[in-house]
C-alpha cells in the first residue's frame, strides 16, 4: 500500500502506527521493516510507551519515547 501511494518525486515514505508488528508467526516482534527496494518502511511506537507492558504504568514519558523511537527509525 505504501509503494502505490509513493509520489513520483517522493525519495521515500515511512507508515507509522502504533499496533506491535509481527512480520511472521514465528517471529517475537520487529520494531519496523523497510524495503530499500521499494522505498517503503513501517515503523510501531507500540514498544516505546510503558503502557504496553503494564496498563497501570505511573505515566507516559513522551520526550523519552521520542528520544528512543526516532534513532531507532532512523537507523
Amino acid at each position: 500500500m505504501l509503494q502505490k501511494s509513493l509520489p513520483a518525486d517522493g525519495f521515500c515514505q515511512i507508515g507509522v502506527c502504533i499496533t506491535d508488528l509481527y512480520p511472521r508467526e514465528e517471529w517475537n516482534f520487529v520494531f519496523g521493516l523497510a524495503s530499500i527496494r521499494e522505498r517503503t518502511g513501517v515503523f510501531s511506537f507500540a514498544r516505546y510507551d510503558e503502557r504496553f507492558f503494564e496498563e497501570a504504568a505511573y505515566k507516559t514519558d513522551y520526550d523519552l519515547i521520542k528520544w528512543r523511537s526516532m534513532g531507532v527509525m532512523g537507523h
